[in-house]
């Protein structure tokens, strides 16, 4: 059974850094802190430019923190697109023994996919964003990119003691739910909501335009 932090005498209790973050991992969970919400960020910057706004993320009993200034600059696009992904990695090999920034490039293909991420023993990356870089473009826009902070999978939140919080199967059950009560509705019916502030508000759904046009509906 292994244990610690105890005090040392002539050195017989001795303590790296993975024993104090393999430590706080047990209580800390993975990902980019919410306070403030556009911590760590993707935003373009002009042409194939994206920076990554002011916050800090917490990878594996590890910190990082940016302070708004570092940019990527992606490669410009080729015959077809691409999807890069920006990552924070933390980095465990004996000449990096960090967390920074990085872009890795996607493939060039008629259907983009998002390329792979590094998770392994030395190597652990919070996906913070995909760029969509299309055939030829020389130039990426706010609407190019997908912010990935929120979903677990690739990056999520820091929850502190209770760890990180997967809010994607909650609202997937949302989502599911909301479809069934839709697809319960007539070809025009009103139904009634009972709102947070307790108040009833009628919910008008046309599934004529729905069919063309997905969900339509109006809250009055």
């Amino acid at each position: 059974m292994e244990s610690s932090f105890f005090p040392s005498r002539s050195h017989d209790r001795l303590y790296s850094a993975a024993d104090f973050a393999g430590y706080f991992s047990n209580f800390i969970g993975n990902g980019v802190y919410a306070n403030p919400a556009k911590g760590m960020q993707a935003v373009a910057n002009g042409d194939m430019d994206v920076i990554i706004t002011a916050g800090k993320c917490y990878i594996n009993g590890y910190t990082g923190t940016t302070d708004g200034s570092e940019v990527l600059t992606l490669s410009t696009g080729g015959e077809y697109g691409r999807y890069d992904l920006i990552v924070a990695r933390l980095d465990l090999t004996s000449t990096a023994r960090d967390i920074h920034l990085e872009v890795i490039e996607g493939e060039e293909l008629e259907t983009p996919v998002y390329p792979s991420y590094v998770r392994d023993d030395e190597q652990y990356d919070l996906v913070l964003a995909a760029v969509m870089v299309a055939a030829n473009a020389s130039e990426v826009s706010d609407a190019d990119i997908t912010d990935l902070r929120p979903y677990s999978d690739y990056c999520g939140w820091v929850s502190h003691v209770i760890g990180s919080v997967d809010t994607t199967d909650l609202f997937r059950q949302y989502q599911a739910a909301w479809d069934s009560l839709i697809l319960q509705l007539g070809e025009s019916d009103n139904i009634t909501i009972n709102t947070s502030d307790g108040t009833a508000r009628a919910l008008i759904f046309n599934r004529t335009l729905a069919g063309a046009y997905g969900n339509n509906y109006n809250l009055v």
